[in-house]
């Protein structure tokens, strides 16, 4: 399995569209990508306006096609990109943290 976390920090004011738009997004990955295993948001307790998504694929394989799969939800994309402050530099440069299990 192959793990992906990226790091975002959302404007205050935007995170209730936020969220939102991310739970769409997120039926449509589920929907789509039957190689995601885990596509789950969460938010931090003690960060304000930090949000981290974990992603889950059975393969390196299925997380390839997911790149793939998301020209699907670009206006989506988009949308989540313009409430965020600051998107990982290492998730902007392509650069992930990939856990092989």
């Amino acid at each position: 399995m192959i793990g992906v976390v990226a790091t975002l920090k959302v404007q205050p004011d935007k995170a209730s569209e936020f969220e939102a738009v991310f739970l769409d997004m997120a039926a449509k990955v589920k929907g789509n990508e039957p190689g995601c295993l885990l596509y789950q948001l969460t938010k931090s307790k003690t960060e304000a306006g930090i949000y981290k998504v974990l992603e889950l694929y059975a393969s390196m394989d299925d997380l390839a096609s997911s790149f793939q799969t998301c020209k699907l939800f670009v206006d989506l994309w988009m949308i989540l990109c313009k409430a965020c402050t600051n998107i990982d530099r290492k998730i902007t440069k392509g650069h992930f943290h990939f856990f092989q299990y």
